[in-house]
């Protein structure tokens, strides 16, 4: 689970925010990933340019790397994507009951 204060900077953050340092790898990227379907870690690695090995925690004045941050977003905004999504048809319109 995500600590309360990292979910409060996310939460906050502005779109240009980095989550990574040495990728530049910023919080709109992330969303943008969490909205086409990456909702894990290794999804969005996949996709993002993050470090393999959380090397840009080491650089971060605040300690963390971007494993921390991804998750953090992936916490926040992935339950309300997918709540988003989940009654939309492949169209993308909703379904009607």
């Amino acid at each position: 689970m995500t600590d309360s204060r990292l979910e409060e900077l996310w939460r906050g953050a502005a779109m240009k925010y980095p989550v990574c340092i040495l990728s530049g790898v910023t919080k709109s990227d992330v969303i943008y990933e969490i909205s086409e379907g990456a909702d894990t870690l290794e999804k969005l690695k996949e996709k993002l340019p993050l470090c393999r090995n959380n090397e840009c925690a080491a650089h971060s004045p605040a300690g963390r790397g971007c494993k921390e941050n991804a998750e953090a977003l992936l916490e926040i905004y992935a339950p309300v994507w997918k709540m988003m999504n989940e009654n939309k048809c492949s169209c993308g319109k909703n379904k009607t009951k």
